[in-house]
Formats: structure tokens, sequence, C-alpha cells
């Protein structure tokens, strides 16, 4: 994992655009046997690397899973919760911070020297083949560094908001269905720096 991740620092921004948006099968994502397309239906923009962006959707997971499976006794377990909300791993100077925002969402938020990775882990069903896979769904935007942890946050809040009330995942839609849908909401969310100014949600 640390080989894949200094890759993906190295190439930086370079190796996405920004925003740069996906849909992944958790389902396909654990079986072996599966390719880049089954695992990630949907990417935007359609030039995306599959290779990429599949090595980021393992790393992605990956770290949930450390923080999931560390274990915690009753004396720490307030300070293991915390840990839980927002963990640092470090890689060449670069921080990866998670967090889990409410009971019934979450957003995790990877961030790297030249971008941010926002993670919606189960975010909808998935409709395949006249077939219906419970909240296999998940969705990545890769966003500029510059955007606060915060924000982003809060813009993700924003889009899921918006996406719901579309009725959009509740209709047996298609991921590239959905996916094109999101990319629209993507750009109107993450595709503006210029405009935002100092204060209003920029890291500078």
């Amino acid at each position: 994992m640390k080989s894949e991740l200094s890759s993906l620092l190295t190439q930086g921004n370079t190796m996405f655009s920004l925003p740069t948006v996906c849909l992944f099968s958790q389902t396909a994502l654990s079986n072996e046997y599966s390719n880049e397309k089954d695992i990630a239906p949907f990417v935007y923009p359609a030039t995306t690397s599959l290779e990429h962006i599949t090595m980021l959707i393992g790393m992605l997971q990956s770290l949930l899973r450390v923080v999931d499976e560390t274990p915690s006794d009753d004396e720490e377990e307030e300070t293991h919760d915390e840990w839980c909300r927002e963990t640092c791993f470090n890689e060449q100077d670069t921080a990866a911070t998670t967090e889990t925002e409410t009971e019934t969402e979450t957003f995790a938020i990877l961030g790297m020297n030249t971008f941010k990775v926002a993670l919606w882990n189960e975010m909808c069903d998935h409709y395949k083949d006249g077939v219906t896979h419970k909240d296999d769904l998940c969705l990545i935007i890769i966003v500029s560094s510059k955007y606060a942890d915060g924000i982003i946050t809060s813009h993700m809040q924003l889009l899921k908001k918006s996406l719901f009330e579309s009725q959009i995942v509740n209709s047996n839609h298609s991921a590239d269905k959905i996916g094109s849908h999101l990319v629209t909401l993507a750009h109107y969310w993450f595709g503006q720096i210029e405009d935002i100014k100092e204060g209003q949600g920029l890291s500078l």
C-alpha cells in the first residue's frame, strides 16, 4: 500500500482531472476476479485511467478498514472514538484524514499534496443486469487540495440533498445515469475554485 500511495503522490494532480467523479461497487471490489470496469462502472472524465482510480479506491478502503478494525478497551473508548472520527495517515509528509460525520452517513476525506478525495460509502443501490445490489454503489469525488475539509463535507451534504431530491437513486437507474447526474452536481460544488474567496472555504 505504501508503494501505491507513493506513486499517487509522485504523479500528483497530473493523474486526475479536477473534479473527477467515480462510482464504484463494493461487491466487485471484494471479488478478486472482478475487472477494473466492474469495480468502477462509472468514471468521469472518461479519459481517467481505470488502473489509477481503482488503485485509489483500494487504498481508501484499506485505510478505512484500519480505522474500523483497531481494537479499543473501555478505558480508551472515548479516545478511540475520537481517533476513529479523525485519523491521520502520514506518507512522505502527506496526511490523509478520515472523518465520520453522523451515525447515518459517512463522508471520508483523503488529503494529499495536490488533491483531496471525498468518499461516500454505500451511497445507493446498484441496479445491474436486472438485479438490485443493496447499498452497493459508493462515490468518490477528487477535488482541489485548496478546499478545506469542512467545506468539502458541507458541499457533500448539499450534493447528497440534491441527489435524493432528484429521486434518481430510487428509480433503478444504471450507474451511468446516476454518475452523469453526479457530474453536474460535482462541477457545481467543486468546479469553481476561483470563485471562492479567502475565508469562504479554501485552505490558503
